[in-house]
């Protein structure tokens, strides 16, 4: 028979058992007031970042226990130290709070061996500068306490670099399963079943629909964005409008998008209905303007108002996510060729196609240059033209190919189009392009293409192969160095820059993590590959 905890001599209560394993809980008092400053000092980030980190630490201080207060509390910390002063004084700087940090935490630890939020926090500290110490600490974490979903949601992220997939989309589940309450739990658990395919993430997504119906509609929007078919994509926004439709208000700009391309009445009646019933979604305003202006334009042309259309459309400022620009570039071409200003119309396509290609403003140029007596050849050599002109020399570089250990330089692709994609395996936004750069691979590569992934972040450079192995990607890894980080500007994570045959950079295209965005970069590709125009 199994005694129970009580209050019994010869037996611990439970509050005594609790403490002598993780150390004494804290009040309901302190743990209400540790609540009031964790939310006070995150307020105070954007205009008093010192007293945002003390509040932090009060919060911590309250509640030793109060998991997501140590993960800010260690962020903005680093944050602040780093706000002003030279590249050189906001290094020293770091460093500095680094230590101090580590001291306060360490010296926490010492005095309470058995607390897991201490060792969490130390986690977190040395997530990016020690990132197997970290994984170590989260560890020791969660065997403390197995209640600490901070610490498996952390994990679960270790696991992802290494390329342990698998294992992370379990270690996810065991952070929802530890806490259900965090939204972020559920958030991450839901994007990783995307590995498994979009059913399960759906599946997943509904899951949290029933704690959380308006944050499961976000990232189920999420994962329309991140589709691999349109139809897919389609499907997946569907769902939103039918189940969720207040809450995915905005995520529904992606269906938007969807129906511009397959229904343009829909679109219109889709942008219409949302701005009526959401006026306080501002980007459903623009986009019904957007619609209407663009499906109005023929008939405007044929009451011969032309003119006017034409000022309505010039007037349109897209959002930055959830409009198509290319139905603008096109109807922008057709109203200036309605008025007899072909030449315009003719140059403006010539600009968007040069800058942010599509299958329609591609053959709309070749249709409005043939209005204008070009030949198809003519029309590619003249967008030819305009590329080299908006094109640099890329920088070249020499650097160490992490799988074989061989240099390799940026010459040696003369004649190829490589793309020079600069990440590290901690960054998300890296990994969320990884399913698209690797289609795009697979499917340039045998014509001439290549990825050459440059590591950002050298004290994750021995878990670069693992994770491309783990993620099954082609890519070229290579080991990062300051001075190529600086030579070609780079200004965050990821960037990437598309090189062509002749060594010249012709595009800086943006995170390629959507189909939209891997079609513009494929375009820009086969525009460079010797065959393409």
């Amino acid at each position: 028979m199994i005694a129970r905890p009580t209050a019994v001599r010869g037996f611990l209560t439970l509050a005594a058992l609790v403490a002598a394993v993780h150390g004494a809980p804290a009040s309901a008092e302190d743990r209400a007031a540790a609540r009031s400053a964790f939310t006070e000092a995150r307020k105070l980030f954007a205009s008093d970042i010192a007293a945002s980190v003390a509040g932090l630490r009060r919060a911590v201080e309250l509640d030793p226990d109060y998991y997501e207060a140590h993960q800010y509390h260690v962020l903005y910390a680093g944050v602040a130290a780093t706000r002003t002063g030279t590249e050189e004084e906001k290094k020293a700087a770091a460093e500095k709070a680094r230590a101090e940090l580590q001291a306060w935490y360490q010296g926490r630890t010492a005095a309470e061996p058995r607390r897991a939020a201490y060792r969490y926090g130390l986690g977190k500290l040395f997530m990016y500068s020690d990132p197997d110490r970290s994984r170590r600490l989260f560890e020791e974490a969660v065997a403390l306490d197995p209640a600490c979903g901070d610490g498996f949601d952390s994990l679960a992220i270790h696991a992802e670099i290494r390329g342990e997939l698998e294992a992370s989309r379990a270690l996810f589940r065991r952070a929802v399963d530890a806490d259900p309450a965090s939204v972020t739990f559920w958030r991450h658990h839901v994007a990783s079943q995307l590995g498994v395919g979009m059913d399960s993430a759906v599946a997943a997504g509904l899951e949290m629909a029933r704690r959380f119906p308006d944050d499961a509609a976000s990232i189920i929007g999420y994962l329309a964005s991140r589709a691999r078919t349109e139809d897919e994509a389609w499907r997946v926004h569907e769902l939103l409008r039918e189940r969720f439709r207040k809450a995915s208000a905005r995520s529904l700009t992606g269906l938007f998008a969807i129906l511009q391309r397959r229904d343009p009445a829909r679109a219109l009646a889709l942008a219409e209905e949302m701005r009526k019933d959401f006026p306080e979604v501002k980007e459903w305003v623009v986009l019904a303007d957007y619609a209407r202006a663009v499906s109005g334009l023929e008939p405007s042309i044929r009451e011969g108002r032309g003119a006017e259309a034409l000022a309505a459309l010039e007037k349109i400022s897209l959002p930055r996510y959830g409009a198509d620009r290319r139905f603008l570039d096109l109807a922008l071409a057709r109203a200036r060729s309605a008025l007899g200003r072909g030449e315009e119309a003719y140059a403006g396509l010539l600009a968007a196609v040069a800058t942010r290609p599509t299958d329609e403003t591609r053959a709309a140029l070749d249709e409005h240059g043939r209005l204008l007596g070009k030949t198809a050849a003519g029309v590619a050599a003249e967008l030819s033209a305009d590329r080299a002109g908006r094109s640099l020399p890329a920088e070249g570089f020499r650097l160490t190919n992490l799988a074989t250990g061989r240099d390799v330089s940026l010459a040696e692709y003369r004649g190829r189009v490589v793309l020079v994609n600069f990440w590290y395996p901690l960054c998300g936004p890296c990994r969320g392009e990884f399913p698209f750069l690797q289609a795009v691979l697979e499917k340039y590569r045998s014509r001439g293409f290549e990825i050459l992934a440059i590591n950002g972040h050298a004290p994750e450079e021995h878990m670069v192969l693992p994770l491309l192995k783990g993620w099954s990607l082609g890519f070229l890894p290579l080991r990062g160095s300051e001075d190529v980080v600086k030579s070609y500007k780079v200004r965050g994570y990821p960037m990437n820059i598309l090189v062509g045959p002749d060594g010249k950079s012709f595009y800086e295209p943006p995170p390629v993590s959507t189909l939209a965005a891997q079609r513009e970069l494929e375009l820009q590709i086969e525009a460079l590959l010797p065959s393409g125009g």
